[in-house]
């Protein structure tokens, strides 16, 4: 071994036997508690609680490190006096405020907050989920979780300052005088008491040969080193990896409170505004739908009491039949006498039974020419000429029609009122009221005049003192048919909320 490398030897010695004092004196330095709250008193100690064990200790770089159920993160002091920063590797990041009392409340960067205050009290640490107002006081404790004291933590000899003061370089330094002493006196750090680790031994003045066997062992021992770092590298990265699977949990856990929660500050509730829209989407078309219902069931009642009318004519003109009948029998003469009376009585029977089904026969017959009318009428073509020319020179019946459109509903209504006009009458287009089909262009004659009435008909069912459900409810009955001349007449106010206008 070369001179050179005799006189590194106590020269490297030196230099780790300085930084070693300059660490240990910072490390019996007590941290600052109005830059560090609570953390002050527990940190170097591991804190057992009902869910686990927590630990903090200080780091090399001035950090303090916090241990938990398997996760790790960091604690440094923040950028104004009194706050601190907690980083957990990319998965979260807290801000955190060191009250008067050395409490100190964390909140999670981002949308959810999620507040919680770490004190001290009675020698244990308490660690309390908390809701806060805008100022950042404490207005409502939701959970609280305790940990007392359970050993000292291992951790390594560290500053609590921000940087760490280095001493002088040792090469301006003889070696032959490089004694504790020395050291301890020419460090500038160290100002607390001498640690309690004696100084290392003078080192020797011949040179240290290692032997064969010393560089193997020194080899086994950097291989087993090596594979321990890797493997707590695998287990770091897998505890990161399931923490990061928790800190998800608790974040869609956090978003489901979230919503429960009524929040500190006034913010757009989204899901309420779209359910508000949505609301007023499904107001306006159960509306709509009312307006339809209400104009169906007003076409309903229309045609039920068609049905009635003409069920009324049938029955009026059978009891005309019987009266006929009863009539022409009172007034046939009288035949003689029967031997037994009971002969003539049944001989009377007999015949008017044969005259009922005669009748009866007949009715079916015309019951059957008219729908065989009917059918050859729908399927003649409205241009033939001999039919055309009768439709077009028929005489022609005036124009009748009512108009009619839905009202809104009132408090106290018991039906979906209807607005009608009265009857108005106007000059028939050619061929109205014929038999048949209409001459080109006169159902659009009749369109005409019924829409050319549509809008001073509205305006006088709003006059009445209530609005109309839909422009498109708007709706009119006329006389094209003999049986729509029927109909027509049944079209009137049937409630006390119809309203009737007149034109």
């Amino acid at each position: 071994m070369s001179l050179a490398k005799k006189a590194v030897r106590p020269w490297l010695a030196a230099v780790l036997w300085i930084v070693a004092i300059a660490q240990g004196a910072a490390a019996e330095a007590p941290a600052n508690p109005a830059a560090w709250g609570v953390y002050a008193e527990v940190a170097g100690k591991t804190w057992k609680g009902e869910q686990g064990a927590v630990a903090w200790a200080w780091e090399a770089d001035g950090t303090l490190r916090q241990s938990d159920a398997g996760s790790t993160s960091v604690i440094r002091l923040g950028e104004q006096p009194g706050q601190l920063v907690q980083e957990s590797g990319a998965l979260y990041t807290y801000d955190g405020y060191v009250a008067a009392d050395g409490s100190v409340l964390w909140l999670r960067r981002g949308p959810f907050k999620t507040p919680m205050r770490l004190s001290l009290r009675d020698g244990r640490v308490v660690a309390e989920s908390v809701k806060i107002d805008d100022a950042r006081q404490v207005v409502k404790v939701t959970g609280t979780r305790t940990y007392g004291p359970l050993a000292q933590t291992a951790s390594a000899p560290v500053s609590t300052e921000r940087s760490v003061v280095v001493p002088p370089p040792a090469a301006s330094l003889p070696a032959d005088v490089m004694t504790a002493g020395t050291v301890a006196a020419r460090s500038p750090t160290a100002t607390s008491a001498p640690p309690s680790a004696s100084p290392p031994p003078a080192p020797k003045s011949g040179p240290r040969t290692l032997s064969e066997a010393d560089l193997a062992r020194l080899r086994e021992r950097m291989q087993s080193d090596k594979a321990r770092r890797a493997q707590a590298l695998s287990q770091e990265q897998a505890a990161a990896e399931q923490l990061r699977q928790q800190m998800e949990q608790m974040a869609t856990v956090e978003e489901e409170a979230w919503e429960d929660e009524e929040p500190s500050a006034p913010a757009p509730n989204l899901a309420e505004v779209f359910l508000t829209t949505l609301g007023n989407e499904m107001a306006k078309n159960q509306a709509e739908r009312e307006a339809q219902d209400a104009f169906i069931q007003d076409i309903q009642r229309q045609q039920a009491a068609a049905a009635q009318r003409r069920e009324r004519e049938e029955q009026r003109r059978r009891a005309e039949a019987e009266r006929a009948r009863q009539t022409q029998y009172a007034q046939a003469p009288s035949p003689a006498a029967p031997a037994v009376p009971d002969a003539a009585a049944q001989a009377r029977q007999a015949q008017a039974a044969a005259r009922d089904r005669e009748l009866a026969a007949q009715a079916a017959a015309e019951r059957q020419r008219l729908q065989q009318v009917r059918a050859q009428q729908q399927t003649a073509a409205p241009t033939t000429g001999s039919s055309g020319t009768a439709s077009a020179t028929a005489a022609v019946k005036p124009l009748r029609f009512i108009l009619t459109i839905g009202l809104l509903n009132k408090p106290g209504d018991t039906v979906n009122p209807t607005c009608y006009s009265n009857v108005i009458t106007r000059p028939g287009p050619p061929g109205w009221g014929a038999p048949g089909f209409l001459p080109q262009g006169s159902g659009e004659q009749a369109r005409a005049a019924v829409y050319a009435l549509k809008d001073a008909f509205i305006a006088r069912c709003r006059a009445s003192g209530r609005e109309i459900t839909s422009d498109g409810n708007f709706n009119y009955v006329w006389n094209q048919t003999s049986s729509d001349e029927q109909t027509l007449q049944g079209v009137r106010p049937r409630f006390r909320e119809d309203v009737s206008v007149s034109l």
